[in-house]
């Protein structure tokens, strides 16, 4: 057993530097404390769980785990256990906790996925979120002994330390992908999935500088005025949210000024993921462009691929910039019927049924 214990603490530690180097590691901590699977999780302070991975289990678990409300600590007595760093929680505080939890939703799935008992333990801990390591035991496994609850202590330092490593590769990684930007003539920004910037281009510096467009708040991007803010907030949110297969490019306008000739273009790119990644990397490219033509052309281009009058090509461009069908009654004097009526005859002429296809396509046309 010293043999694998000497394994396995070697294999947490060098769990950041490959693909599969934490799989491997955790069945090597379940091997090691007699469990039919281990667990990594971190839990953030508003309820998220950016990194949440077990050995051994269907890979629907996690968003039943969801469904049921289990980052709760008030359903979850496991989450409700978790205290000081390196105290090493087990059965006998899960047996008090369960009797006094007053329902059975986590217990019902932890059964379901035979992982009712086991051990646990706090890696580390701040104001923002904690890292727990745990095992999980089928009823097979029987409960944890002391030798289990000594080798699951021992190895658990190790764990912090690869935790501890791979935020650090992490970090650097934002910082060499950050300088690359320098290199880029585009207004552009390199974000993580709460918008903190991490970095950006000469043009995007001297376009912040300029104001009225963008501005940088706390450390996190934001539209210059709350309404195109909510439009750029909403675009992020169904990115960060549509599954890593989607390769849509969402595009938002931001007038700054108001005026819909002046507006820009800006494109949001999800990078790409690495599965076992802790949730520290950044999330997407932000790029600002300019309308490479003036107003009148791109009504002019619309009429022309599109079929439609002049006035639903300037409808249409409105829509695709981002103004709702009030504001574009109210730029065009006219009524929301009138435009309502439009709108309708626009999605008859080029086969769409839905506002926001429209918009797809007048972005396709005009990029």
């Amino acid at each position: 057993m010293h043999k694998e214990l000497l394994e396995a603490a070697t294999a947490l530690l060098s769990a950041p530097l490959s693909a599969e180097g934490w799989h491997v590691a955790l069945r090597g901590l379940a091997a090691c404390t007699g469990a039919s699977r281990s667990q990594i999780v971190a839990f953030g302070n508003d309820a998220t769980v950016p990194f949440n991975v077990m050995t051994e289990v269907d890979t629907s678990w996690m968003s039943e785990f969801l469904a049921i409300g289990g980052t709760n600590p008030e359903l979850n007595w496991r989450l409700r256990l978790a205290d000081a760093p390196f105290r090493i929680i087990s059965e006998c505080q899960y047996d008090v906790a369960r009797a006094a939890s007053g329902n059975n939703i986590y217990d019902d799935f932890a059964i379901k996925h035979e992982m009712l008992d086991g051990c646990q333990t706090v890696l580390t801990k701040d104001e923002k979120s904690f890292f727990g390591l745990a095992t999980m035991r089928a009823k097979a496994d029987g409960r944890c002994d002391e030798e289990d609850l000594a080798r699951f202590a021992f190895l658990a330092p190790f764990a912090l330390a690869a935790v501890k490593m791979q935020i650090s590769l992490e970090n650097q990684g934002d910082m060499l992908l950050a300088s690359t930007l320098e290199g880029v003539r585009a207004a552009a920004f390199l974000v993580d999935g709460d918008r903190k910037v991490l970095g950006f281009t000469p043009k995007a510096e001297r376009l912040l500088a300029k104001g009225g467009l963008l501005r940088i708040t706390g450390g996190r991007l934001y539209g210059w005025w709350q309404h195109e803010d909510r439009a750029l907030s909403s675009a992020f949110e169904r990115l960060r949210c549509a599954d890593e297969s989607d390769v849509e490019t969402p595009m938002v306008w931001l007038r700054g000024d108001g005026s819909v000739s002046g507006g820009h273009r800006c494109e949001i790119f999800k990078l790409p993921r690495d599965a076992w990644a802790f949730g520290q990397t950044p999330r997407f490219t932000f790029v600002v462009r300019s309308p490479r033509q003036p107003e009148a052309a791109i009504h002019r281009l619309l009429q022309t691929a599109l079929g439609l009058t002049k006035a639903e090509a300037e409808i249409a461009l409105m829509l695709a910039m981002g103004l709702s069908r009030e504001e574009v009654a109210a730029r065009r004097a006219s009524t929301i019927s009138t435009v309502c009526t439009q709108i309708k005859s626009i999605f008859s002429k080029v086969d769409v049924s839905r506002e926001v296809a429209l918009v797809a396509l007048v972005h396709r046309i005009i990029a």
